[in-house]
């Protein structure tokens, strides 16, 4: 009897130890996602335009700049993760200056902004009324930089810093026109054009990324299945759907990158390898060594304006976004709140907490350190931002 007694014991107590390895099993990924409560915002900064282009950069406290709410400066501000926003150097725009247009960061960790030169962004004969770039080096100094030549009027410019080489181009124009910044030299060179029979348009703004050496830009279109689209000069339409494309800034080439099976929505590089985030269908696919891979499933649900960031040891972070997967940066469209991360080398996801119902985020930029992670959104709500301590959700 006492044997069968202490036989029963045993089982029981594997029985239990068996169920809490198995909870600790199931939540080793998980990082209290129900709560929004780890999630807090970050102060406030009232000088600057809510509606400007604004981006962070790298660095622990990190360092928002963007268009101040005068319309006559660009500012820069540290935002610690508890107290007061330090405010850092700003400078004068020229009188008549439209607003910022397009910024972007070095691996240095300065920031580029190009500001229109007027506030009609277009001339009466279709050209561009100028670009004006200021450099700020991370609590520093701004400083002006060569313009760059005439070009057409852009209708969505973008930038990126490549080979210490910053392409701009004009991703919502046919053929993607641009130009070409030597950082070492100081000197313009007008981009190459595409190669003829290359797509380069889509409904949806593409996606720009640096991989490696070279700049990477990718679209979709979400036309219905079958519609032609527009290709360069000397080629048939083409109904094809996704496209990416890769610039090599040295060389001054233009190739193509075979398209994952998803859409291309948002790119992100990562050394030699290249993320495809589909935010609508929530899938994360992978392009390494000239073949595509499916990811895990995502535990995020899907949406359209996710904000990305990738750290140094390889974590993807998604956060932020519209539950209206068609891409409309409308105030109405609910905000979604799911967030989480992937670790490239572990090939798993980790759940963050869920995002505050409250903060709205349709695009913008994310920094992840050791310690925590920075949003701060685009559009109306830029002026204030989210911080997520990582030292007490697990860390990434």
């Amino acid at each position: 009897m006492i044997e069968g007694t202490r036989r029963r014991n045993e089982l029981g107590i594997a029985v239990a130890l068996a169920f809490l390895l198995l909870a600790v099993g199931g939540c080793s990924n998980d990082r209290d996602p129900g709560s929004s409560n780890a999630w807090a915002p970050t102060a406030a900064i009232p000088q600057l335009d809510a509606a400007s282009v604004v981006v962070l950069s790298p660095g622990e406290p990190p360092i928002v700049t963007g268009g101040r709410a005068d319309g006559q400066h660009l500012g820069a501000y540290r935002v610690p993760a508890r107290g007061d926003i330090e405010a850092l150097a700003s400078v004068d725009l020229p009188v008549g200056s439209g607003g910022p247009l397009t910024a972007t960061t070095t691996p240095d960790g300065d920031v580029i902004v190009a500001v229109a030169s007027s506030d009609k962004n277009c001339r009466a004969d279709g050209q561009s009324s100028g670009l004006a770039l200021y450099r700020f080096t991370a609590g520093a100094s701004w400083d002006s930089m060569p313009p760059p030549p005439a070009m057409p009027c852009l209708a969505q410019p973008e930038m990126a810093v490549a080979n210490n080489h910053l392409v701009l181009l004009d991703t919502g124009s046919l053929g993607l026109p641009g130009a070409v910044l030597d950082l070492s030299t100081e000197q313009w060179s007008v981009l190459p054009p595409l190669p003829a029979g290359a797509l380069s348009t889509a409904t949806l703004p593409p996606s720009l990324t640096v991989m490696g050496a070279a700049v990477v830009i990718g679209g979709y279109d979400d036309r219905p299945a079958g519609t032609p689209m527009v290709t360069e000069a000397g080629a048939t339409a083409s109904t094809s759907t996704s496209w990416i494309h890769r610039f090599d800034p040295v060389l001054g080439s233009w190739s193509e990158i075979s398209p994952p099976s998803g859409n291309v929505d948002q790119l992100i590089g990562f050394g030699d390898t290249l993320l495809n985030w589909d935010g609508p269908s929530a899938r994360l696919e992978r392009y390494v060594d000239g073949a595509w891979t499916s990811l895990p499933n995502a535990p995020l649900k899907p949406r359209s304006g996710s904000v990305l960031s990738i750290d140094a040891a390889g974590v993807l972070t998604i956060a932020c976004g519209n539950q209206a997967t068609d891409h409309a940066p409308n105030t109405a469209a609910t905000p979604e709140r799911t967030a989480g991360q992937f670790d490239l080398g572990a090939g798993e996801w980790h759940r963050l907490p869920d995002l505050p119902s409250s903060f709205r985020c349709y695009g913008g930029s994310a920094v992840v350190s050791a310690e925590r992670i920075t949003l701060w959104p685009h559009g109306g709500d830029g002026a204030q931002g989210q911080s997520l301590d990582l030292t007490k959700t697990g860390g990434t």
